[in-house]
C-alpha cells in the first residue's frame, strides 16, 4: 500500500513526534495502549492490535480466564432500540372513547355497584332502570329478591344494578359527546341508536360478566330465561306506579320490540342446537 503523509494535517512537536491524542486503557497484551494501536500518528495509519496476530495466538488470548478481565465498562444502553410501552388491555380493543373498565371504574359508578341502593316499590318499565340522578336503581316491585341459578342463590337486582348504571353512564357520555360535536340536540333516531350501543356493548356485556362470575359457567341464558318470564307479567307500556325520578329510555315502543326480539334469541340460546 502507498504510503500517504498526513504531516500537514498533524501539529509539529518539539520532540518529533506526536503526543496520542486517545486515552488508552490498559488491554491485556498490549502494554497500555488501546486495542487500536495509534502509534506515531504523524506518518502511521491507526492499525487494528489484532493486525500481524496468527489466529492460534487470538484463540489462546480467548480462553485465557484473563481475557478481558481488564476491558472498560462502556454504557451502550442508548444505543439498544427499546420497545414502545406494553398497551393495556383494556385500552387495545376501545370501544368510541373509552372502555367498559373505564365505566366501571368512574367513581359514581363503582360506588353504586359496589353498594347498591334498590328501590323496589314501585312499576318500572321493562323491569328495571336507574334513577335520572344519583346512585339508585329501580327494580320492579313484581321481581322477587331472591333466585337460585347452579345451586346459588343471589337478588337478581344486582346484576340488573350493574346493567343500568353501567347503560346510562355510557349514554350521558355518548350523548354529549355526540351533541357537542353536531353543535345540536339529538334526534329520537339518534339518541336511541346511543341507546342501543350502550345497551348492547357495554351495560349486557358487565351483566353477563357479573352473572357467570357469581353463579359459574353457562349461567348467562338460565339468567335471561328467568328475566324473560317476570318481564313477561310486568306491565311494559303503562305503570301504575312508576318511579318518580326514572332516567327515561328513548322510545319505549322500540325498546319493547328490541327486548322481545332479545328474549326470543335468550329462549333459543338456552334450548340449545
Amino acid at each position: 500500500m502507498q504510503d500517504i503523509d498526513f504531516s500537514d494535517l498533524v501539529p509539529a512537536s518539539s520532540g518529533g513526534d506526536v503526543d496520542r491524542p486517545f486515552a488508552h486503557a490498559d488491554l491485556p497484551g498490549q502494554d497500555g495502549a488501546s486495542g487500536l494501536i495509534v502509534d506515531r500518528l504523524n506518518r502511521k495509519a491507526m492499525t487494528p492490535a489484532w493486525v500481524g496476530t496468527s489466529a492460534d495466538a487470538l484463540s489462546h488470548d480467548r480462553q485465557s480466564p484473563d481475557f478481558g478481565s481488564q476491558l472498560p465498562d462502556i454504557d451502550f444502553s442508548d444505543l439498544i432500540p427499546r420497545p414502545p410501552p406494553a398497551t393495556p388491555s383494556t385500552k387495545a380493543a376501545p370501544t368510541g372513547s373509552f372502555t367498559l373498565d373505564d365505566i366501571l371504574a368512574t367513581p359514581h359508578v363503582k360506588e353504586a355497584i359496589e353498594n347498591p341502593r334498590i328501590n323496589r316499590q314501585n312499576d318500572v318499565p321493562y323491569g328495571a332502570g336507574a334513577d335520572d340522578e344519583g346512585p339508585v336503581t329501580n327494580i320492579d316491585r313484581h321481581v322477587p329478591s331472591a333466585e337460585t341459578i347452579n345451586g346459588l342463590t343471589f337478588d337478581p337486582a344486582e346484576p340488573a344494578n350493574v346493567h343500568e348504571q353501567v347503560e346510562r353512564e355510557v349514554m350521558r357520555r355518548l350523548i354529549a359527546a355526540a351533541e357537542q360535536e353536531k353543535g345540536h340536540a339529538l334526534t329520537d333516531d339518534e339518541v336511541h341508536a346511543i341507546y342501543l350501543k350502550a345497551h348492547r356493548e357495554f351495560a349486557t356485556p358487565a351483566e353477563k360478566q357479573w352473572v357467570e362470575t357469581r353463579l359459574g359457567p353457562g349461567s348467562w341464558p338460565h339468567y335471561q330465561h328467568r328475566w324473560n318470564g317476570w318481564l313477561a307479567h310486568i306491565e311494559h307500556e303503562k305503570p301504575e306506579r312508576p318511579p318518580p325520578n326514572l332516567y327515561l329510555k328513548p322510545y319505549p315502543h322500540r325498546e319493547a320490540e328490541f327486548l322481545a326480539r332479545e328474549q326470543a334469541a335468550a329462549a333459543a340460546a338456552l334450548k340449545g342446537p
